[in-house]
């Protein structure tokens, strides 16, 4: 079994307890064989009209599923006329990062870098100077 990632636009049309009853729907036959997490349903505003629409609900489910059972969802995905689009993507299990990834953002200013002085070489002459400054003076009693 291979995890899986569903996105989908589902028709504006529908109130908030249809496109869940949608959703449920749509992953009955995958629920038997393993647990499906809904990540978000929520309504958002397209930045330009899909199929004469300018908002829809987005669907995010994270699913695990056999290949055959994928092509039995995208059958009833194509099936119903709710999903305006309709996305399966399959997702790797990664390991945890071991290092950071720093991303530089355009127009956002970074702190300057600090300059590290340059040691100053000091020469044995002048070690020797000190030393003797320090050795000629009278101890505190």
């Amino acid at each position: 079994m291979r995890n899986y990632e569903l996105t989908c636009l589902i028709s504006p049309e529908l109130k908030e307890e249809e496109v869940k009853e949608l959703a449920e729907k749509t992953t009955d036959f995958l629920k038997e064989k393993a647990p499906i997490e809904i990540e978000a349903i929520k309504k958002i505003k397209f930045g330009y009209p899909i199929k004469k629409k300018g908002e829809a609900f987005l669907l995010i489910l994270n699913f695990q599923a056999e290949t055959n059972e994928i092509k039995n969802l995208e059958k009833r995905l194509k099936e119903n006329s709710s999903f305006l689009r309709y996305t399966i993507l399959q997702r790797k299990v990664t390991a945890l990062v071991k290092k950071p990834r720093i991303v530089k953002i355009k127009g956002v200013k970074t702190l300057p870098k600090i300059k590290k002085e340059k040691e100053k070489k000091v020469e044995l002459k002048e070690i020797e100077k000190k030393l003797e400054e320090i050795l000629s003076e009278k101890p505190l009693k």
